[in-house]
């Protein structure tokens, strides 16, 4: 089983920074706040926040970040028994889910919200 490892990285570090790392895999801070922008999406949809209301002392943008970075690893874990399983999913089982949203609330209301996040349609087919 690959081994976790949160990297802590000096502010002055040059180059993208890490914010974990799954065995051979790097997830970027970049990766992370991009994938947060993702579930901020998909958590107002249901109309929660992303990861759930911040504790004390914390903001919501972290709460959120904390909750894409644990999905980050989990999925990177799910990616790789799959590959090694020869598990896939098909693009129009993809398309069909992304249809459902724009029939359940309008594709204006959907491209609206994911205007607001500075996401586009392919980042939901990630």
């Amino acid at each position: 089983m690959p081994v976790i490892a949160v990297a802590v990285l000096a502010a002055c570090s040059s180059g993208p920074s890490a914010a974990a790392t799954v065995g051979e895999t790097e997830i970027t801070d970049a990766q992370v706040a991009q994938e947060a922008k993702l579930f901020t999406f998909l958590a107002a949809l249901n109309q929660q926040q992303c990861g759930g209301p911040p504790p004390d002392g914390e903001t919501q943008e972290s709460v959120c970040n904390r909750f894409a970075l644990g999905n980050m690893i989990q999925g990177t874990f799910v990616t790789d028994y799959a590959e090694a399983n020869d598990i896939s999913i098909e693009p129009s089982e993809v398309d069909d889910i992304v249809a459902n949203l724009d029939e359940q609330l309008t594709a204006e209301t959907v491209d609206a919200e994911l205007e607001k996040l500075e996401l586009t349609r392919e980042d939901l087919e990630v």
